[in-house]
């Protein structure tokens, strides 16, 4: 498994809000799940047709960035994130 740091912004209505996430995944793809489904509130959450991951509530998030950590950055963003 690789390390990923994944910034997810958060659409609540008119209301933006950026939020990280350290996550451990095989790919890129399984990091933004393994994110968004931390972050998200509803067993039912998935994506939506256009590509917006979505909760079934107010809630709409997407992913602004993942980017790949070494195992020592893990460890280092892991004690402040």
């Amino acid at each position: 498994m690789k390390n990923y740091v994944v910034m997810i912004r958060i659409f609540i209505g008119c209301y933006e809000k950026n939020i990280r996430h350290l996550v451990s995944a095989n790919d890129e793809d399984g990091a933004h799940e393994e994110a968004l489904r931390g972050e998200s509130h509803n067993e039912d959450a998935g994506y939506d047709d256009d590509g917006s991951w979505w909760d079934g509530s107010e809630f709409v998030y997407r992913v602004v960035s993942c980017k790949e950590v070494t195992p020592e950055e893990f460890s280092v963003l892991n004690k402040y994130l």
